[in-house]
């Protein structure tokens, strides 16, 4: 069968190679059982570990390229974005309220004339201290929010 001593004796531990008794051997029954033995394994039945490993891989393989084409299916539809466009899109979102919010001490002073340049510097202070609790990713109140007196 052009296989060791030491893989026969396996074989026929396993009932594939027929003992008649020992060291001996049907060669004919042998022979089928062990042909009827490779075809089991190439058709991915038989129970050899290292089949059960490759059907096994190939399966896993043949996910992983399925869901690979899913995902460029999806991009090639505009289902999925990239992590790096929607990190640059946000960024520039929060860069423009960042601008607005740092706007408002001049906005609220231009209508309303009769706000002082303290009570604007607090106004301000308390933005921009609201920004930086933010920018922290603060959960809490900024400190000193609400403590803030305006003077007449």
């Amino acid at each position: 069968m052009g296989v060791s001593s030491t893989t026969v004796t396996g074989l026929a531990d396993k009932g594939i190679v027929v003992r008649v008794k020992r060291g001996q051997y049907d060669l004919w029954q042998s022979v089928a059982n062990y042909l009827a033995h490779l075809r089991g394994i190439a058709a991915g039945r038989g129970g050899e570990r290292g089949v059960l490993d490759l059907t096994a891989e190939r399966a896993r393989l043949a996910k992983e390229q399925a869901d690979a084409q899913e995902l460029k299916n999806a991009i090639s539809r505009g289902e999925v974005l990239q992590t790096a466009d929607v990190e640059r899109e946000w960024s520039d979102i929060l860069a423009r309220v960042r601008s607005g919010m740092l706007a408002v001490t001049s906005r609220i002073r231009f209508r309303i004339s009769t706000i002082d340049a303290t009570q604007a510097a607090i106004i301000d202070a308390e933005i921009r201290q609201a920004l930086e609790a933010l920018s922290d990713d603060a959960t809490d109140a900024p400190q000193g929010a609400g403590e803030a007196t305006a003077t007449t």
